[in-house]
């Protein structure tokens, strides 16, 4: 995360403070990186906040990862430190009984000769009851970063042109400031939860009233791959604005006329977090659902 996410404190102010928020869930599956893994820091000298995303916390379809920033306002950074004193986070006790199913949350502030990390876990609800005044106000920052895009990138999926068969159109588009590099998603062939690109999709169930639907039964069409191979070992660089699109496999439904729910996937957590000066995307993303039916 670079400078922005260092713990600086102007000299001789001792109003200036850091406040870092971050979730680290599942396994962790890259160089320093979990399964859902995001990360705020709001540091009032650079009065701004910044964060890191690599997935979202909901797998929402649409939501970009990448890095974000926001600039804050005097006000707002003021309620911070006020914050951390009014729900006293130095006396929120250790967290127990964290798992793979469970995110752990961690909270440090540090101000003049004051620092306080304290970690608790998602299912702690008396914890996170007491936290609710800070946890509402950085939860509220961080939904406003996502349209503050610095390096990020977002997912979309839509049928192939016409002529091109019963294919989809995987599209990821920079919608950051930066040039960003992510693995081509032609090469993760790997037909595995946290290592591939493609769409997966579902036949909706027909509705019977006083009934409850049946859960989805999502299969998996992966992109088809590269045609030799992919230039800069396996990277793309995508420059501001630009969009990088793909084709899938051809979709073979079980049944024609039955009404589908279509979804992008795009899943890598390899790589190092910067690479000859470029930020690298890792994580998941998820485009928004499609509605399709096999003709």
């Amino acid at each position: 995360m670079g400078n922005d996410a260092s713990w600086r404190t102007a000299p001789g102010d001792p109003a200036s403070f850091v406040l870092e928020y971050r979730l680290e869930g599942g396994r962790r599956l890259g160089e320093g990186v979990c399964e859902r893994d995001s990360r705020l820091v709001v540091n009032s000298e650079d009065r701004a906040a910044f964060m890191e995303k690599h997935r979202s916390e909901g797998d929402e379809g649409g939501e970009p990862i990448g890095t974000f920033r926001l600039p804050l306002a005097g006000e707002r950074l003021a309620r911070l430190p006020a914050l951390v004193r009014r729900v006293k986070l130095e006396e929120v006790p250790p967290p127990r009984g964290a798992d793979l199913d469970t995110s752990l949350l961690t909270l440090a502030f540090r101000q003049g000769a004051t620092a306080i990390e304290k970690q608790f876990i998602s299912r702690d609800a008396e914890t996170i009851d007491r936290l609710e005044p800070l946890l509402s106000e950085l939860e509220a920052i961080e939904d406003e970063l996502d349209a503050h895009p610095v390096a990020a990138v977002r997912l979309a999926v839509a049928p192939a042109p016409p002529g091109h068969g019963r294919r989809f159109e995987l599209a990821v588009t920079n919608i950051g400031k930066t040039d960003v590099r992510l693995a081509d998603p032609r090469a993760l062939d790997h037909d595995e939860r946290h290592h591939w690109a493609g769409v997966r999709i579902a036949e909706l169930p027909e509705e019977r009233p006083g009934f409850t639907s049946p859960p989805l039964q999502w299969s998996r069409i992966l992109l088809m791959p590269a045609l030799g191979e992919p230039a800069g070992g396996g990277d793309l660089i995508l420059k501001p604005g630009q969009k990088f699109a793909a084709p899938t496999l051809q979709w073979l439904p079980m049944h024609l006329g039955v009404a589908c729910l279509a979804q992008g996937v795009l899943s890598n957590y390899t790589g190092h977090g910067e690479t000859d000066g470029c930020y690298r995307i890792r994580g998941a993303l998820f485009s928004e659902f499609l509605g399709i039916t096999a003709r």
